[in-house]
């Protein structure tokens, strides 16, 4: 059995599926079928039958979009460890009120949200 890397890249409507050792080209209409596409490909090339052939293909995505992906991503990790960092001071601020003696109801009517909610956060 041979096996292949290849990869695949969106251009236009078609994905282009390169298999860089055998400097060939193939091309498919939807993503699942670049395996497939890449297979076909090399046993055409090589004379073999597609089941003797089994490829790897790795998706190439456009730098710009990657990389504005991975700093959404980022941003996500930043707004999460913020927002944490927020219930953290919620949660002490509430804890120092009801640590002067305030009922939770007073520390509710004090922050302007429910008894429940301090309830939450005391907890916490």
């Amino acid at each position: 059995m041979i096996h292949v890397n290849a990869t695949v890249a969106r251009d236009g409507r078609w994905w282009i599926v390169k298999v860089a050792d055998y400097d060939i080209t193939g091309q498919a209409a939807h993503l699942k079928d670049a395996e497939a596409v890449a297979r076909e490909i090399i046993a055409l090339w090589l004379d073999l039958d597609e089941d003797d052939i089994s490829a790897t293909v790795t998706p190439v995505l456009d730098e710009g979009i990657a990389s504005a992906f991975l700093t959404a991503d980022a941003e996500d990790k930043r707004a999460r460890s913020l927002a944490a960092h927020a219930a953290k001071l919620r949660s002490e601020a509430v804890r120092q009120l009801l640590d002067t003696g305030m009922t939770q109801k007073e520390a509710a009517e004090m922050l302007g949200v429910s008894r429940q909610r301090i309830a939450q956060l005391a907890a916490r």
